[in-house]
């Protein structure tokens, strides 16, 4: 099914631009560091913490963006032309499809965080004289970062597998990113899912709280797309 998910975006042109959207959040810190290096360079204190500390509420927004487009264009393509209910009518459970796609679009921000991490290294490596153990922490760090993204992506993908307007979810989307912005201060709205990607701190407890958040909304999301089919 994950094999007929990426034929099916192969036209679309998601995968290039979502990576695109990678190597932009990937440039904004290289950039930062080139442009302002007398404010980084001086600093005391871990290099992969100044990095990151500088850096990370951008590329969380880029991030962020990356899993609203995607959601979104992965489920329009099901939507468009009656698509999902022609899939209805076939011998495929709607909520293994749920699934597939959460899995794509969770590869496809792997490969993003991947493509981060090697542009904050070389952050740190270029102007930070950082090391090897600086890589181990930063990808430590950036294990973390992805784990809060994911009930982003779980709650992007039941928002768009139960509206047949792509826009409506994509602005849905986009409120629920923005508004996390005015509670990045907030302890109490720490475990929001929208909010979660902006945090850069290694928490137990917030990995905790993600991983349930993404279970328990993988849970919703299969039940949705069962009712979305009964009721069709």
């Amino acid at each position: 099914m994950i094999g007929l998910e990426i034929k099916k975006i192969r036209r679309t042109g998601l995968i290039p631009a979502l990576l695109a959207g990678g190597v932009f959040s990937a440039a904004f810190p290289v950039i930062n560091l080139a442009v302002r290096t007398e404010m980084f360079t001086g600093r005391p204190g871990n290099p992969a913490a100044i990095v990151m500390d500088a850096n990370w509420l951008t590329m969380a927004m880029a991030n962020l963006c990356v899993i609203i487009i995607g959601a979104c264009i992965l489920y329009h393509i099901e939507h468009v032309n009656n698509g999902i209910q022609k899939m209805d009518a076939l011998p495929v459970n709607p909520a293994v499809l749920f699934f597939d796609k959460g899995i794509l679009l969770a590869l496809i921000l792997a490969v993003v965080f991947a493509i981060e991490t090697a542009a904050l290294y070389f952050c740190t490596w270029k102007w930070l004289d950082g090391g090897k153990q600086i890589l181990v922490s930063l990808c430590k760090t950036m294990g973390y970062t992805y784990a809060y993204s994911l009930p982003s992506l779980v709650l992007m993908l039941l928002i768009a597998c139960l509206l047949k307007n792509m826009w409506v979810s994509f602005g849905i989307g986009m409120i629920g990113m923005f508004a996390a912005q005015l509670f990045v201060q907030e302890k109490s709205m720490a475990y929001f899912p929208f909010l979660l990607p902006y945090s850069s701190t290694k928490s137990r407890e917030m990995l905790i709280a993600a991983v349930i958040e993404t279970i328990a909304l993988l849970a919703a999301g299969s039940a949705a797309a069962y009712l979305r089919r009964r009721t069709s």
